[in-house]
């Protein structure tokens, strides 16, 4: 078979899954629709970077508001938690790949790192900390599952 006739052949059978999948409803093969599931909070994904003295973190959170995340230091850990909010309303999902619900991430910091030296924005869906003086110590690691 020619790339074209492969192409054309397996968007015939996505098209024809995408209608099955319609069918059947919207939470099939969701861990949502599945209540003995285990609801654990999901990790966003972390960009660690240096800039001077200063370690700089950046989560991604779309469609997180700065007020639905909570920053906390304590003994040399630093949690970014919170909560994406559920959309059970429209629209109806056809797929959905983006984690709803709570989420958690740890980083190892200096237990004697000064909370007053840590700040904090949301731009774009993005969360950047500026832990500042920190990068002159190792930098922080995360904590194992």
């Amino acid at each position: 078979m020619t790339r074209p006739v492969l192409l054309r052949t397996f968007c015939q059978q996505q098209r024809q899954m995408d209608v099955a999948l319609h069918q059947l409803g919207p939470h099939v093969g969701d861990a949502a629709a599945d209540s003995t599931a285990a609801v654990e909070p999901w990790q966003p994904p972390a960009d660690v970077r240096v800039d001077g003295a200063d370690l700089l973190l950046s989560l991604d959170l779309p469609g997180v508001s700065e007020e639905q995340i909570c920053l906390r230091l304590t003994d040399g850990i630093l949690e970014v938690s919170g909560s994406r909010a559920e959309t059970v309303t429209a629209p109806r999902y056809q797929r959905q790949e983006c984690p709803r619900g709570a989420f958690c991430r740890r980083f190892i910091v200096p237990a004697d790192f000064d909370s007053s030296r840590l700040q904090a924005h949301c731009d774009r869906g993005v969360l950047h900390i500026v832990l500042t003086g920190l990068a002159q110590s190792p930098a922080p690691t995360e904590l194992p599952r």
